[in-house]
């Protein structure tokens, strides 16, 4: 237990404190062989490493500093070392171990790693028990070189293949897999977090709090994003291409309805990420595949990269991305030719789609780990950069003070040595003096010894000058002991002055560091500066239109510049402050449009290839319907119907309003139930028409539909309907003329809205053909009020629940429109009952006619709005089996992604500005 307890401590203390190019897309390797790497106590071994490939059916996980390990093989091939190889330098070496728990050889487990120091691997095919699956947990320390296997209490996954593990933090998540025994493949995400090893090792089952979650599977990628988890792929009997994310805060599973070049469905690929990006590299679909996806998470965009085609296709292999590169590592060998024993290398620098990684993203992930982890240490704030400077100023002012210091000091110095040499020259006088003294003493001793007394005082002042000397020799000394103290102080200070000097010069480099991130930083502040006066910019214009009294005067060059403005910002989100400010402008865009009669240039298409003069029918409610062609997909070309007649001018002219004024809607509107707008276009005609293009829906509308499979269930249409009229309303729009025949049916069996926002106009001009037909469908306080109220949110409701019939509602009773209104006036009107033999949720009593009778509500207010029915709908969980959108929206974008790109002139905009806003407003640059 204690090793557990070492390896919990050695992972929680990283999550705590985190510590030859070339000019092609692809690039291969050929590992350098090393002699392994031994326990440290053990002799070092004399052959070199077994060659690491080929291999596959393998478990690998890697640091972001370049280190990747692997273990296992399915070709039983060295299954049981496990091998480091350094992308660094490119070498590879056995890691040789300690203990008795290794896991044995084995393959197509799961593994991953926990922080920088503690490897995971779990389950697998044993080989050498003749390929039984094994349940067991196995951690292996990469500091003391140790495997352990983990006893664990309570329920735990059992034996499987074909899974996957990543960690977050201190938890192992582990999704999915198949069994051997019986038990077939597993749709089950367990986690293991090991901060349970402190008390009891455990698994625990994650039980979700979503209804949904991804089918049962095995071989597929599982990828750690942020506090996510993203799933893609796999097999149970057929290959998948769904693609899930779980969010291990909430423990909510959601599938991603994904647009782009949705990669086909397959197993036995490998998946990485880099930034918000995860890479799905080749796999195995009836045939192995070498092509490789990108999935941008915050669009739910895939994307095919392109310029691959010569590369080896593989599956059953493993990748991991250090850097901006992306290592991939071995699979079937009977696939890769000449390249089974090298590693691929992906440098998506040199992938050209610029929507994926900015340039400056590329080289921070690019930067060499150290200096990243020093920058990282680094990048703190101004205020850490202002205590360097401040710190800075003390050391050179304490400098500054020693250098004071050491010049009094020097100053003393030179005048100790001067005393030095006065004491020497004093000395040598004494020394001359005691000569004399003593030669005179001689003589006078040999001259006349009578004269003691005087010899006695010499004596005296002999002993005097002796005491003397002696005195002098121990200043002397002192002062030797003196000198060699100031010595050493003189050099400490000149010890203290480099070490200051050197501590100078380091903060001196780490200033012109943060120097560096601060320019850096200060770059971004004025990016973000320019956005946001961008958006002011924006906001002003926005203003100044909404207090002007003259847009609708605006025509020709003045409303298309103003229409493309409009239409640029509603296509960029983050030009706008808040929804208020996108609603509003997408109120002028429309209204300009209507009554200039023109459209966003940004929505124009060419090479639509459609016969005006030969329409499908005249069923459009302004509009005459055509099928056409563009860029190999049918389309739907609807164009203004105008019939001749005394009044046709003015009918005409509202007409090309009301088409405008949809297509300028339509442009910016996009939700799974609404049908999208491609594009539009002019007509080649002697008086040319505004053409709306849309994609073909093959199934027709509601009311043809459900007359051709009768036995529908209505429930997911209605929650269709539902789901588009929700998002209509919280963009502030409504839809106005919901009836059967504008509900269209997609490939993918999903309902549609279209035809929307026009009703007003249509209830203005009584000589446009279908409006009596529409009065069957509205809802009560628009028939009966004395003057004709706006439409509302609750105006669309009644009418959603009538076209899921697919009948004209009350036309059974009432033949005439002057019938239904007199009976809504009244305040009694026959509804349309349910058939006989109806569903249970559709007879009466049943959930559905429960909502189908709140909707009707006379009373507004008392309806419920398009959110409560839809999850009064969904509650009912009624079983969804259609088709999945994913390709008929990837097809949708296609279309969409071919519209002509437009620059906006600003200086020509402000004119148009100031002339429409004249005395109301005047905007700065």
């Amino acid at each position: 237990m204690s090793d557990l307890v070492d390896l919990a401590d050695l992972v929680l203390s990283e999550c705590q404190e985190p510590s030859a190019p070339t000019s092609s897309l692809w690039s291969y390797r050929r590992p350098i062989v090393l002699h392994p790497s031994p326990v440290q106590g053990r002799p070092a071994p004399s052959e070199l490493s077994p060659p690491p490939f080929p291999r596959y059916g393998f478990g690998l996980a890697a640091t972001e500093n370049g280190d990747v390990y692997f273990f296992g093989n399915h070709g039983n091939h060295d299954s049981s070392l496990l091998y480091h190889y350094s992308a660094k330098d490119n070498t590879a070496a056995v890691l040789q171990c300690d203990g008795y728990d290794d896991p044995g050889p084995r393959s197509r487990h799961a593994m991953t790693i926990i922080g920088s120091n503690v490897l995971a691997l779990h389950g697998g095919r044993v080989s050498k028990n003749g390929g039984a699956a094994d349940p067991s947990l196995f951690l292996f320390n990469l500091v003391s070189r140790k495997w352990s296997k983990i006893p664990v209490a309570g329920s735990a996954p059992g034996s499987r293949q074909g899974h996957s593990m990543v960690a977050v933090g201190t938890t192992i998540f582990m999704f999915g897999g198949w069994s051997s025994q019986g038990q077939g493949h597993f749709d089950e995400l367990w986690a293991f977090d090991l901060k349970t090893m402190y008390t009891q090792p455990r698994w625990e089952l994650v039980t979700p709090s979503s209804t949904e979650k991804p089918s049962a599977r095995s071989y597929f990628v599982l990828a750690p994003y942020q506090n996510q988890l993203i799933l893609f792929g796999g097999y149970r009997g057929l290959h998948l291409a769904d693609t899930w994310a779980f969010n291990t805060n909430t423990e909510k599973w959601s599938q991603f309805q994904c647009v782009g070049d949705v990669p086909s469905p397959r197993s036995c690929t490998a998946g990485v990420m880099l930034d918000d990006i995860m890479y799905v590299i080749g796999g195995y679909h009836e045939k192995e595949l070498n092509d490789v996806f990108t999935l941008k998470i915050s669009e739910r965009r895939w994307l095919r990269v392109k310029g691959i085609e010569k590369v080896e296709s593989r599956y059953e292999h493993a990748a991991a991305r250090i850097g901006t590169k992306i290592l991939v590592f071995g699979g079937r060998p009977d696939t890769l030719g000449d390249k089974k024993d090298m590693v691929a290398v992906l440098d998506t620098e040199h992938i050209d789609n610029r929507g994926l990684h900015t340039q400056e993203r590329l080289m921070e992930l690019d930067t060499d780990p150290d200096i990243k982890a020093l920058s990282k240490v680094n990048r703190g704030s101004p205020r850490r950069l202002a205590d360097l400077e401040e710190a800075e100023g003390k050391l050179e002012k304490r400098l500054a003070e020693f250098d004071r210091g050491k010049g009094e000091l020097e100053k003393r110095f030179a005048e100790l040595e001067g005393g030095k040499k006065e004491l020497e020259e004093r000395l040598a006088e004494l020394e001359g003096g005691r000569g004399t003294l003593e030669k005179r003493f001689t003589e006078l001793e040999r001259g006349n010894e009578g004269r003691m007394r005087e010899s006695s005082e010499l004596k005296v002042g002999l002993a005097v000058l002796e005491g003397s000397e002696a005195e002098l020799e121990k200043r002397l000394a002192e002062f030797d002991k003196d000198k060699e103290k100031l010595e050493k102080r003189f050099a400490e200070f000149e010890g203290g002055e480099g070490e200051l000097e050197k501590k100078l010069t380091e903060l001196e480099r780490q200033m012109m560091r943060e120097n560096s991130e601060l320019e850096r930083r200060l770059a971004e502040l004025e990016k973000k500066s320019r956005e946001l006066k961008h958006r002011d910019f924006i906001a002003a214009i926005l203003d100044s239109l909404s207090k002007a009294n003259s847009l609708t005067s605006l025509q020709g060059m003045d409303a298309q510049a103003m229409v493309d403005f409009l239409a640029s910002v509603l296509e960029s989100r983050e030009h706008l402050r808040s929804d208020a400010d996108r609603r509003h402008a997408l109120h002028l865009l429309r209204k300009i449009a209507r009554f200039a009669q023109v459209f966003p240039k940004q929505t124009e298409l060419c090479g639509v290839q459609c016969n005006i003069a030969d329409p499908i029918n005249d069923i459009g409610s302004y509009g005459a319907i055509y099928k056409g062609v563009f860029e190999g997909h049918a389309v739907c070309v609807k164009a203004v119907r105008i019939d001749a007649g005394p009044s046709s001018g003015s009918a005409a002219k509202k007409i090309i309003r009301a088409q405008a004024g949809e297509l300028a809607l339509l442009a910016h509107v996009s939700h799974s139930n609404v049908i999208p707008l491609s594009g539009a276009y002019l007509s080649v005609e002697r008086n040319p028409r505004i053409c709306i293009v849309s994609p073909w829906m093959e199934n027709g509308d509601l009311t043809d539909y459900l007359t051709k499979f009768p036995d529908t269930s209505r429930i997911p249409l209605m929650s269709d309907v539902a789901a588009g009229l929700q998002f209509l309303h919280d963009m502030g729009i409504v839809h106005a003329d919901i009836k059967a025949r504008n509900v269209l049916v997609s490939r993918s069996q999903r309902a549609m809205l279209a035809d929307f926002g026009v009703s007003v106009v249509l209830n203005t001009t009584s000589s446009i053909a279908g409006v009596s037909g529409t009065t069957y469908w509205m809802a009560p306080e628009l028939l009966i009020s004395e003057e004709v109220p706006p439409p509302t949110p609750q105006s669309d409701i009644p009418p959603r629940t009538k076209a899921m019939t697919g009948q004209t509602p009350f036309l059974e009773h009432y033949k005439y429109p002057g019938q239904l209104i007199g009976a809504f006036v009244r305040g009694y009107v026959t509804p349309l009952r349910p058939k006989r033999n109806c569903l249970p949720t559709i007879t009466d009593g049943g959930p559905l006619m429960t909502l189908a009778e709140r909707c009707w509500n006379y009373e507004p207010s008392e309806r419920p709005t398009a959110a409560e029915a839809l999850r009064f709908l969904t509650e009912l969980n009624v079983e969804d089996s259609r088709p999945s959108m994913g390709e008929e929206l990837a097809m949708f974008e296609a279309l969409k992604s071919k519209r002509t790109q437009v620059k906006i002139d600003y200086q020509y905009l402000l004119s148009v500005v100031r002339k429409v806003s004249f005395g109301c407003f005047v905007i700065g640059i």
